[in-house]
């Protein structure tokens, strides 16, 4: 059946990804009691996190005035993922609504009626290509923009994605300025941009700038682990708070960090920190 994939068929996909790292899937397995699946991989700890500032002039900041009030649906069942979303469009001034699984998206639109969908395709319950024929199939069903959101980038899931009805297709991970210039091409969006990335900080010193785990040891092991674990909460409003305790002397790194931070780039502090925090 089109769609679905068989444990056998998913785990042989898993180990072809593993080897692919250098490593190997294992099974053992006791009838009729349990199967272990072991995955090894190899791994290894940064020393440091290269900052890329966007090619664009500026980053969306927001919506340009006189608009409609667009709403937006994020069909996402992994927590991390679609909290991070509703944060950058609530952020830009989109009215955002979030559920867990195919079967809540079509409820949620029924009542709702959001103008775009972003739809995961692997969610518990109903996933995002069933969710979408339902929607297509109900009344005033045609009219959403239904984009789906996938970490498959085949040419065959991007036509399964069209085929089941969605107007396009974003492979994870992707850049913002791409989720953004969807939304824009089929809403017709006007978005404000910044006039730089960081005011008082010379684009090129960014560019060029990576972030070492030294960089960081200026600080306290106390602040470390709580940086740590508002980069892993997605706690932006705690990282802030966190580098304004960093002295003045070290506003290169201070800047660095808020970058980080208002690009939605936390999994970079999550990993420098941890970085610092197990060579201690």
């Amino acid at each position: 059946m089109r769609g679905i994939i068989s444990p056998i068929d998913s785990t042989s996909i898993s180990r072809q990804f593993a080897r692919l790292m250098g490593g190997d899937i294992t099974a053992r397995s006791i009838l009729n009691q349990e199967s272990t699946f072991i995955c090894e991989v190899l791994l290894s700890l940064v020393s440091s996190v290269d900052i890329i500032a966007p090619e664009m002039t500026g980053a969306v900041i927001g919506l340009e005035p006189g608009q409609p009030s667009y709403r937006i649906l994020v069909a996402e069942d992994v927590r991390e993922n679609h909290l991070l979303l509703v944060r950058l469009l609530e952020l830009v001034g989109f009215e955002v609504c979030a559920v867990e699984n195919g079967k809540e998206a079509i409820a949620l639109w029924s009542e709702w009626h959001p103008h775009l969908i972003l739809m995961d395709i692997e969610m518990p319950v109903m996933n995002g290509y069933e969710s979408t024929r339902q929607i297509r199939g109900m009344e005033g069903g045609k009219e959403v923009v239904i984009i789906a959101v996938t970490a498959y980038a085949f040419e065959e899931d991007y036509t399964t994605s069209i085929q089941a009805g969605c107007n396009d297709h974003i492979t994870k991970p992707f850049l913002e300025a791409v989720l953004f210039d969807r939304i824009a091409h089929y809403l017709g969006v006007r978005y404000r941009y910044s006039e730089e990335v960081l005011p008082g900080l010379d684009q090129q010193t960014l560019v060029h700038k990576s972030l070492t785990a030294k960089d960081l040891q200026v600080m306290s092991p106390e602040w470390m682990i709580q940086a740590h674990q508002a980069a892993l909460d997605l706690n932006d409003t705690e990282l802030h708070n966190l580098i304004a305790q960093i002295p003045n002397q070290e506003q290169v790194l201070a800047n660095a960090l808020k970058y980080l931070v208002d690009n939605f780039q936390m999994e970079a502090i999550a990993t420098l920190t941890e970085t610092v925090l197990s060579a201690e």
